[in-house]
């Protein structure tokens, strides 16, 4: 559309445009307008511009050397949206002819070159083939189960109105089509971003708006994708096998993770992505459990060899497709999801490579279950019926990972429902890894009072003697029982390398975060400290016959299901479905024990000198007790109810 304006500063000029779409698709339509650009540019220079409205304006107030547009309906001129499908009519049902009415406006000062102002507009027509959004089922576990079947359904993405196919593949709601959104500016409450990103504070790592262009080249740090097109001889949703050629999107991992894992050294948790919102990346469980269930038939999936971009250039060797995966590699890889149709034919879940590469991406449905969470303090943010139903509604020995909120540089552990019904961490506690000092609250931990201070000694593990004041730390070489410490705050954790399954170590008075003393001292009546520093949401085990490890140990018997073997890569762990103990040993005057025996705290007092622990090694002691000074490992877990 033109606008022709004058050098009178007093002139608005405008135009109308009528659009008109008939249809009949049972389903009806979708219309839009977009354009690459906000301005109106002077046909015979384009160094002349008009911008487009900053806010909305009647034609009273239209401000000068600005236009807008507004519908024949309407009083206000709005600012218009480069990059941005504005829909402009919609129908549900089939319809003879549906007309709209555009009108667009502008005023241009003395200042201002007369001629013929122009702007290229795109309109888009999409026929509406479900009336299901993808963010909509994922809110709604009744409409997803119904949904989401293990035969094909198509839904929209409400962000573009971009059709995909979904389908059931080992419990996982898939998307088994690659993703196509381009949009560039997104929020939380139609993509899989946090809250506090709003139209005006998107995730663009490069602080134009924009992405950049895989054709550029490798990027840790800019977010950057291209759009193309591959041709497939075939596919599966339709049964065609003519060739067919198909637009999708490359995107590098400062892309799809919105912006999140950026830097070439990024050993973050994948939290957020580019996915609708109620989807996200797949997981490596997800994908190990849908290349196994798809070893017979690839075709489920529907894989597509769209190859990827690596330095500036597409490749797409024997037709291999590349999906993104959401967890850690290594500091600069993340996992992939990979097909060779020149090759075995099958999915394999094992792949990995640089995150500047450009690769495809599919999602998977959150629903009403634990990939839902993002930190482990979320668990205190729901009713006990919401989250007994979540818990049920979660598969048992799937993994998922979620962040302690408590340290600057958080730590972040692998949960899993297990054969008991509860929830657990499947990693030891770290807490304090990355601070000296810290001060917990009742808003982040499982603390009854306002405030508790976890108190680190880095070199080795402090020991009070009885009757002198725990506000002081005495180191004591003593050993053995004699060394006696009950009531203080001293905890240790192991180097970074070399045994990074251990965590840290913590007395019981620090593990029950000062609420289990000496005098707590009932053999026969089960007294139970009432605070410790799990997460907020979260308990640490109840001792004794009737304990928590007692329940754990009777659906996993062995010390073989209890245990997982120690690698210098524990904090990597990806599918872990089990209850993942470790050898972690402990620390008296320092480690012993490691690669030896496992030694878990609980909740429970045993006597005035002694808590109930868990000892597993060759075989599992689930409810034994121990000196209350010594350090041991702390899991942590959340009931249903």
């Amino acid at each position: 559309g033109s606008l022709n304006g004058s050098n009178n500063p007093n002139n608005f000029a405008s135009n109308n445009l009528n659009v008109s779409v008939a249809t009949n698709n049972q389903y009806g339509y979708r219309l839009y307008m977009n354009s690459n650009t906000s301005d109106l540019v002077k046909t015979d220079d384009s160094t002349e511009i008009i911008p487009t409205l900053s806010t909305s304006t009647t034609e009273s107030n239209f401000p000068y050397n600005k236009w807008g547009y507004k519908f024949s309906t309407d009083t206000n001129y709005q600012p218009f949206q480069a990059n941005t499908n504005i829909p402009i009519s919609s129908s549900d049902t089939a319809t003879n002819e549906i007309t709209r009415t555009l009108n667009f406006g502008a005023k241009a000062n003395y200042d201002k070159k007369a001629g013929t102002y122009e702007l290229d507009l795109n309109f888009k027509a999409l026929p509406t083939v479900t009336t299901y959004y993808m963010q909509d089922i994922a809110k709604d576990s009744t409409l997803a189960e119904s949904v989401c079947t293990e035969e094909p359904t198509v839904v929209i993405d409400k962000r573009d109105e971009q059709a995909y196919t979904i389908r059931r593949i080992n419990g996982a709601c898939w998307m088994v089509e690659n993703l196509k959104f381009t949009g560039t500016t997104i929020d939380s409450t139609t993509s899989n971003i946090a809250p506090e990103y709003t139209p005006s504070n998107p995730y663009q790592v490069n602080g134009t708006g924009t992405y950049g262009d895989l054709t550029s080249g490798n990027s840790y740090d800019e977010a950057r994708i291209h759009e193309g097109t591959i041709t497939v001889t075939n596919s599966p949703i339709d049964s065609s096998t003519t060739s067919t050629t198909i637009p999708t999107i490359w995107y590098n991992y400062a892309a799809a993770s919105a912006g999140t894992i950026t830097g070439e050294s990024n050993t973050n948790p994948q939290i957020y992505d580019i996915c609708p919102a109620g989807w996200r990346l797949p997981n490596y469980t997800e994908s190990l459990n849908l290349a196994t269930d798809t070893v017979s038939d690839p075709s489920i999936f529907n894989p597509i060899g769209a190859g990827r971009w690596i330095g500036g250039s597409y490749t797409a060797a024997n037709g291999t497709g590349y999906w993104w995966i959401s967890n850690l590699a290594n500091a600069n890889y993340r996992r992939v999801l990979l097909y060779n149709n020149g090759g075995s034919g099958i999915i394999s879940a094992n792949g990995n490579t640089y995150r500047h590469h450009g690769m495809s991406v599919r999602c998977v449905m959150k629903g009403a279950n634990l990939g839902n969470f993002t930190y482990m303090q979320d668990f205190a943010k729901v009713t006990n019926t919401e989250k007994a139903n979540i818990i049920n509604n979660t598969e048992q020995e799937k993994s998922y990972q979620l962040i302690d909120t408590r340290e600057s540089s958080a730590n972040s552990y692998w949960i899993s429902k297990l054969k008991d019904g509860n929830i657990w961490m499947l990693q030891n506690l770290q807490l304090g890894k990355n601070s000296t000092s810290l001060t917990l609250t009742s808003a982040d931990s499982n603390i009854s009072s306002s405030s508790w201070v976890l108190n680190n000694k880095v070199s080795v593990f402090p020991h009070i003697i009885p009757g002198t004041s725990t506000s002081g730390y005495i180191t004591d070489d003593v050993t053995g029982n004699n060394a006696g410490v009950y009531d203080g705050t001293a905890y240790y954790c192991t180097p970074a390398s070399g045994n990074n399954y251990v965590g840290c170590y913590y007395n019981w008075y620090t593990a029950t975060a000062g609420t289990g003393t000496s005098s707590m001292t009932s053999k026969n009546i089960e007294t139970e400290a009432s605070s410790s520093i799990c997460p907020k949401g979260w308990v640490l085990p109840k001792g004794t016959s009737a304990g928590d490890f007692q329940s754990l140990n009777v659906k996993y018997p062995l010390a073989s299901d209890m245990l997982v073997t120690p690698t210098d890569s524990y904090d990597n762990y990806n599918g872990i479905y089990k209850p993942g103990f470790t050898l972690a040993g402990r620390y008296g005057v320092s480690t012993a024990y490691i690669g030896t025996i496992g030694m878990y705290w609980s909740r429970t007092a045993y006597s005035t000198g002694y808590g109930y622990v868990m000892m597993v090694s060759s075989s599992v002691s689930p409810y034994t007790n121990y000196d209350k000074y010594i350090g041991m490992s702390v899991r942590c877990l959340s009931y249903g109810s």
